[in-house]
């Protein structure tokens, strides 16, 4: 689905990403992990064409291609409802209503972005990214606004989401435990210039991972070793 090649990146004059090499597999959740600063953001900006002016090759096969922010995104002009619905020139009510009541937001549809807490707007701009119905699924520290428990809800319903979907998603986190919940690979940056220090690949299984078992212990040990 994604090929990233030899690529670098330099922000005046300082080198953020300097060769570096992945590929996202189709129907795949591949997690990214690494220190602050250390170009993660900057790398999901490239493949989706915000950022420019790159070293390498960036080779995206998605033929759409979605995006989920740190920060919300949505139209303070539009409702919940109308925030979803505008992604798509066609209206399935239907799917809006399944979107809205997976995010929790039922009963909420005719409020505004003003009217909503962060979390809640965060909610909405995942279940837009969703109903756009993109191939490629970018998302970058989607529920860095919610707390413990909402996060929680919020992983098992984007696991349940890409379980309907198939779609392949490069999932950008600093929190470990999200990544070892949900990812089929989890590829660890090291400190910038960045590169992949290391890749983990982790059995498929339905719904979230129980991170008491040995082997996810032992990755998240080995995680901690490689980002200090």
């Amino acid at each position: 689905m994604l090929d990233v090649i030899d690529l670098g990146k330099k922000f005046g004059g300082l080198p953020v990403l300097e060769h570096l090499n992945l590929r996202v597999e189709p129907k795949e959740i591949t997690a990214i992990v690494g220190p602050s600063g250390c170009g993660k953001s900057t790398l999901l900006n490239l493949i989706a064409g915000i950022t420019g002016d790159y070293e390498g090759q960036i080779r995206n096969r998605a033929k759409k291609t979605g995006y989920v922010f740190q920060e919300d995104r949505i139209l303070p002009w539009l409702t919940v409802y109308d925030n979803i619905r505008v992604v798509r020139d066609d209206t399935d009510e239907a799917r809006i209503t399944q979107l809205i009541d997976q995010v929790h937001l039922t009963g909420f549809e005719d409020y505004y972005p003003e009217q909503l807490s962060g979390g809640m707007r965060q909610r909405c701009g995942i279940a837009r990214a969703f109903y756009y119905g993109s191939e490629l699924l970018l998302m970058d520290e989607p529920f860095k606004s919610l707390d413990y428990t909402l996060r929680q809800e919020m992983l098992t319903h984007l696991k349940r989401l890409w379980e309907q979907e198939q779609n392949s998603v490069l999932f950008v986190t600093h929190d470990m435990d999200e990544a070892l919940q949900i990812a089929d690979r989890i590829l660890i940056f090291g400190p910038r210039p960045s590169f992949v220090v290391k890749e983990i690949r982790l059995p498929r299984q339905e719904g979230l991972r129980d991170l008491s078992i040995k082997k996810l212990v032992e990755a998240k040990a080995e995680m901690i070793r490689l980002i200090g």
